[in-house]
């Protein structure tokens, strides 16, 4: 339990102490393997029509060349539109890093943003992403959506903003009464809560899904800011209105939000995604596998699939079929599934506007029966889980089930997964051999000298093109 005089004042303590030889060889680690993650999410995410657009957009501002659009060649704008452009493009995919909220799409964008415009050595980087992503989870974990409220106030990106500033002051080196005003200036300045407006509590999903890419944004510019001399609340998560509110006993075992600060990082505990959707429909993508394994079905031959799963899988906004957007198709669980089963896994082609419209997969996600299963209902949101069968045309049944999806810490992505991830989704802009070299270095970021240089490495080769939307 922290000793400090309010949890804002331990926060800002962690944040300015925070040294990358103080922390373990894991958590060091972690930290590589998150940024190569987002990296590659945000490189293939660039060429989405979102990921597009919002890149167009920051380019044709111009600005101070200090930080680069990722997906584009050698192409720098300003620190905080960096960090908007490569935040937004992060999570395009739904294909990026997940602890009860998405971490990778506003800390690594911000901290890449401002560590290659200040050419940061990758020590300080690192650093900084520890303490972004420590923010961003005990703030989520201890607004913990329980009951009812889960269904109708959700929006983890408002929080991230937090996590975005604390990482921007953590590389920027700001002192803690500077550290106290970026925190202030976050909570002014955050996205207002809204993924169960525009995500959940709608039929047909609209091109933005949440704020994370602002976020990010924020992030930057509420840490450039306090550096400027702007003050701001100065005890923001203190007193009877805090900005955050705790319903229930947090997940992590987490007694208040400094328990453990600095003792026990929650990035360890971080999920990586090995499917590009809705990580909750993940357990059912398992189980498929499982039932499955190396045989494929045809999907003529598949007369139905029977999922028995938690409520919110089967809810309409879970079960678009068929899917009219990218964002319908990533959070449509019978969709997900019939693509995985027609295609023996799940890519990132087939979350394009040709990749949702297969006939053969909408067919077969019409024929996915979903049914809500107690055992799993109960343990949701903490942790999810499902049961499948497939069940042929001819009478063969194939069963699994799935109590932990793969990539969190039950059920860890190796480092080589996440290699060959990145190789998928970075080959899709840049030449394989810059992407392989960039891999390399990334995993080891504590030896770079200067994160501009690393940067330039990937974005730099002649042989990119301008993108355009798919």
């Amino acid at each position: 339990m922290s000793t400090h005089a309010s949890d804002t004042e331990a926060l800002v303590q962690f944040i300015a102490t925070t040294r990358l030889e103080r922390l373990s060889a894991g958590v060091v680690e972690q930290a590589n393997r998150c940024v190569l993650d987002a990296v590659g999410c945000a490189v293939a995410g660039s060429v989405t029509d979102i990921g597009v657009r919002i890149g167009d957009l920051v380019v044709s501002a111009g600005g101070a060349p200090e930080a680069t659009v990722l997906g584009r060649r050698g192409i720098r704008v300003p620190a905080s539109a960096a960090a908007l452009a490569n935040g937004t493009a992060t999570n395009a995919l739904d294909f990026d890093d997940t602890l009860l909220g998405h971490p990778g799409a506003t800390v690594i964008p911000t901290v890449l943003a401002l560590a290659e415009a200040s050419q940061n050595p990758g020590a300080a980087m690192l650093a900084a992403v520890v303490v972004g992503y420590e923010v961003c989870a005990r703030l989520v974990a201890c607004l913990s959506p329980v009951g009812g409220r889960f269904t109708r106030i959700w929006d983890t990106a408002t929080l991230q903003t937090f996590g975005a500033a604390s990482a921007a002051a953590s590389l920027l080196g700001l002192a803690e009464s500077q550290i106290h005003a970026a925190l202030g200036i976050a909570a002014a300045t955050a996205p207002l809560v809204r993924v169960r407006k525009s995500v959940q509590h709608t039929t047909h999903r609209p091109m933005l899904k949440s704020a994370w890419g602002w976020a990010a944004e924020a992030g930057v510019r509420a840490a450039l800011l306090a550096r400027a001399g702007v003050t701001a609340q100065a005890h923001v998560l203190d007193g009877d209105l805090p900005v955050w509110e705790r319903e229930a006993a947090p997940p992590f075992g987490l007694r208040s939000l400094t328990d453990r600060l600095g003792e026990s990082f929650l990035i360890e505990q971080l999920e990586f995604k090995p499917y590009p959707c809705c990580r909750f429909i993940h357990p059912v993508l398992d189980a498929l596998r499982e039932a499955v394994g190396d045989g494929r079905i045809p999907t003529a031959e598949i007369a139905e699939v029977r999922i028995a799963t938690f409520a919110l899988l089967g809810d309409p906004y879970h079960t678009a079929v068929p899917p009219t957007s990218v964002s319908d198709a990533q959070f449509s669980t019978p969709f997900c599934a019939a693509a995985l089963l027609a295609d023996g896994g799940l890519r990132p082609h087939r979350f394009t506007p040709d990749g949702i419209r297969d006939p053969a997969v909408t067919a077969l996600a019409g024929r996915v029966k979903i049914t809500r299963a107690e055992e799993y209902e109960r343990r949701f949101p903490r942790q999810f889980g499902a049961a499948v069968r497939v069940i042929t045309t001819d009478g063969r049944r194939a069963e699994a089930r799935v109590d932990h999806p793969r990539g969190g810490p039950d059920r860890p992505l190796s480092t080589t997964e996440l290699v060959d991830k990145f190789q998928t989704l970075a080959t899709q802009r840049y030449p394989e051999d810059d992407a392989t070299a960039f891999a390399r270095r990334a995993l080891a970021l504590e030896r770079e000298p200067d994160v501009r240089r690393l940067v330039d490495g990937l974005a730099s080769s002649e042989r990119i093109s301008t993108p355009s939307r798919r």
